[in-house]
C-alpha cells in the first residue's frame, strides 16, 4: 500500500516540485509524502498520463493532481484536453482528482508574490503585479526581469528549474490565492481533501 498522500503529474520536474511545496504548505505539513512526477513536456504528460495513473493507482495512491499550463488566458481548453485524454480514460474517482491549469503558466502563481522571489534572489526585485495571470508568457517575463536586474551580460539571475521550487517555499499562499483565480480553485480542492491527522 502506498504511503503517499497524493501524486502530482506535471509538465516538468520543477513544476511538480512547485506543486508539492504548495500542497505541503497549504496543509502546513512539510513532510507530507507526495509522489511528484515531471513528465518532460505537455505532450508527454497528455500521452502518458493514463498509464502513469494506472501504475500509481496500483501502488495504492488514490488522489491525483494533474498540472498543465494554460499557455494562454483561458484554462478551459487545456482542462478539457486533460479531462478527455487522461482523467476519463483512467480509473480515478473524479472527485479525488484535480486538473490544475495555471492561467498562462505556473510562474504567474510565483510572480503573484514578488517578495518571495526577492527572498530567494535578493538582488532581483520585480514590480508588484495585481493580475499576474494576465502576463503573457510569465516565465519569459520573469527571466527578462532578471536579465534587466543583472548589471552585466552573464545571463539571467532567475532560472526556473532551479528557482521555481525555492520560490514556492516562500510564497504567501493567501496573496497568490487573491491574485490568481486558478490557484484559488486549486486551494479549494485541497481544502476538501485534507490528509488524515499525523
Amino acid at each position: 500500500m502506498a504511503t503517499e498522500f497524493l501524486a502530482i503529474l506535471a509538465e516538468g520536474s520543477a513544476d511538480a516540485e512547485v506543486l508539492a511545496q504548495l500542497v505541503r504548505r497549504h496543509y502546513d505539513r512539510p513532510r507530507l509524502p507526495i509522489h511528484a512526477v515531471g513528465c518532460e513536456g505537455q505532450g508527454n504528460l497528455l500521452n502518458s498520463g493514463v498509464r502513469r495513473i494506472g501504475v500509481l493507482s496500483a501502488r495504492g495512491i488514490r488522489r491525483f493532481v494533474i498540472c498543465l499550463d494554460a499557455d494562454g488566458p483561458d484554462p478551459n481548453p487545456m482542462r478539457d484536453r486533460a479531462q478527455t485524454k487522461i482523467l476519463r480514460p483512467s480509473s480515478v474517482d473524479p472527485e479525488l482528482a484535480f486538473i490544475a491549469v495555471p492561467v498562462q503558466a505556473i510562474e504567474a502563481w510565483l510572480i503573484a508574490d514578488e517578495l518571495a522571489i526577492t527572498q530567494v534572489i535578493p538582488s532581483l526585485t520585480i514590480p508588484q503585479q495585481q493580475s499576474p495571470e494576465r502576463i503573457d508568457r510569465p516565465k519569459e517575463w520573469l527571466i527578462g526581469q532578471s536579465r534587466s536586474a543583472r548589471s552585466h551580460a552573464a545571463g539571467p539571475l532567475f532560472a526556473p528549474q532551479v528557482h521555481n521550487p525555492r520560490v514556492a517555499e516562500h510564497v504567501r499562499l493567501e496573496v497568490v490565492e487573491r491574485k490568481c483565480p486558478s490557484f484559488r480553485e486549486f486551494r479549494q480542492w485541497l481544502s476538501r481533501h485534507a490528509p488524515a491527522s499525523e
